[in-house]
């Protein structure tokens, strides 16, 4: 790990502000707009030293899409549409790999589609079937997916059409077709 470490220069920043020798301020940390890039490249170097697989978000998702290729055309169709947004939102937010994504991520996706009832069901299902397929395959540790509560809604066998009067009325009025004078059999004589 220390041969793998030694590849970034060991440059630690000092705090605080120095003066030149003509007497003007400046600041002893060096600014850096690439900080961001440069943590995340030495995550990924200690990463490689201690043997951890890392996937990106789209190598995984491409391997998502793989494993599940002898399923329905639709199936393949919701996938590729739910994933791609996902991995839309999160290149949007600057985060590529699969161990990146939490729960604030996943909250701050749900907000983000905006979506209510059967349509947020049938994409919380999708999603957390690919975190679990990169949990299996040790890409992540958790599947952030599984904290998405399912929202509650009133099944269709609970709604009643007509309440019981009504069905009795429908009955009775069934029982009276064709008795009359006035039915289609009375007039063609």
């Amino acid at each position: 790990m220390a041969a793998m470490l030694s590849e970034v220069p060991r440059q630690v920043p000092r705090t605080g502000v120095r003066r030149h020798s003509r007497g003007r301020a400046y600041s002893a940390v060096p600014e850096n707009p690439d900080l961001q890039r440069a943590a995340r490249r030495l995550a990924e170097i200690e990463d490689r030293a201690l043997g951890k697989p890392r996937k990106t978000l789209t190598a995984a998702v491409k391997a998502f899409h793989i494993q599940h290729e002898d399923n329905a055309e639709e199936t393949k169709r919701k996938y590729k549409r739910i994933l791609g947004c996902f991995e839309q939102f999160c290149s949007d937010r600057s985060v590529h790999h699969v161990d990146k994504v939490d729960i604030e991520l996943i909250d701050e996706y749900r907000l983000w589609r905006n979506r209510v009832g059967w349509t947020w069901i049938k994409e919380i299902e999708p999603l957390r079937q690919f975190f679990e397929f990169c949990r299996d395959r040790e890409w992540t540790s958790t599947n952030p997916a599984r904290s998405l509560k399912r929202p509650t809604l009133i099944e269709a066998n609970d709604i009643v059409p007509y309440t019981l009067h009504e069905i009795a009325r429908i009955v009775a009025a069934c029982d009276q077709i064709g008795r009359t004078a006035t039915s289609v059999g009375a007039h063609a004589r």
